[in-house]
């Protein structure tokens, strides 16, 4: 009897009742008959002013069938549609938790093959940006800033991940996932210098990062970790002046070797670097020269 009256609705070609029945059925979990018939409202009453409300909602009902159908692509658009055109829409809150949603699944999926995994992580975050257009405020912003910088690490777009981490920290200070970003902020500016030509500067930048995380922690958890990160950057930066000196003592300019190997020592003393500089002003050879640049300072 309910089939025989669904396509007598369909038939009718009214509105009214196509959207009544398409929400009917939507509730009674019939999301591809339900498609069936807030499609046809959304075609009927496109561009009718005085169907604008019956629009809206079926607007509405067509992403949340699509989205229990698995399909996000026609979920996500019929909700960005919804939010476009319908400003201040009574479904404003849960057509943002729609797209959110949608991003996060899409993002979070594993998949068989790299380069689908890739275009779906792309098209994940496209939807959460557009999701903190319409809403860069809202009480899903931080996570939702939070999951595309976690992603965009994952990826190796630290620049772009220690942004929005960034972002976090700067306009959400009671947010759950500030002291997290803190920390990621710190990891970014670090692996962002890595690279053919590696830069210590970015590492300066997250040991300095990993200071503040530390110092602004409340949670006792994330002030280890950050202090953790501080003490791995120095070790980074340690050796990397190290490593300075041994090649200008390969080069001949021991002088020079010298100022390097003191600068290990001051400025890094907690470092096993610090040790072995230490060792290498007191040999011989290099300890008259080490006494001179002491005095010369």
């Amino acid at each position: 009897m309910l089939q025989f009256f669904c396509s007598v609705a369909l038939l009718s070609g009214d509105p009214q009742v196509l959207l009544k029945e398409g929400i009917s059925l939507y509730q009674q979990g019939q999301y591809r008959e339900a498609l069936r018939r807030l499609e046809e409202v959304a075609r009927l009453s496109e561009g009718k002013a005085n169907a604008h409300a019956l629009r809206e909602d079926a607007l509405f009902y067509i992403a949340k069938s699509a989205f229990a159908l698995h399909r996000d692509n026609q979920a996500s658009q019929q909700a960005l549609i919804l939010l476009d055109q319908y400003a201040g829409t009574k479904y404003f809150a849960e057509a943002i938790q729609l797209l959110y949603e949608v991003g996060v699944r899409k993002i979070d999926t594993p998949a068989k093959f790299l380069l689908w995994d890739v275009t779906r992580a792309d098209e994940g975050l496209a939807i959460l940006e557009k999701l903190l257009k319409f809403d860069p405020n809202g009480p899903l912003a931080d996570d939702t800033l939070y999951k595309m910088a976690r992603t965009h690490y994952e990826r190796g777009e630290f620049d772009v991940a220690r942004e929005q981490a960034r972002q976090i920290v700067d306009r959400f200070p009671r947010s759950e996932f500030r002291e997290p970003a803190m920390l990621l902020v710190a990891l970014c500016a670090e692996k962002g210098s890595r690279g053919a030509s590696y830069d210590v500067s970015g590492v300066r930048t997250g040991m300095g990062d990993a200071v503040r995380a530390a110092a602004d922690a409340k949670d006792p958890r994330t002030r280890e970790q950050a202090l953790a990160y501080r003490k791995s950057f120095e070790n980074t930066l340690a050796e990397s002046e190290y490593r300075k000196a041994i090649a200008l003592l390969k080069y001949g300019d021991v002088q020079s070797a010298v100022a390097v190997f003191r600068l290990v020592k001051e400025q890094h003393p907690g470092t096993p670097y610090a040790a072995i500089a230490r060792r290498a002003l007191d040999l011989p050879e290099l300890k008259e020269l080490a006494q001179e640049y002491g005095e010369q300072r």
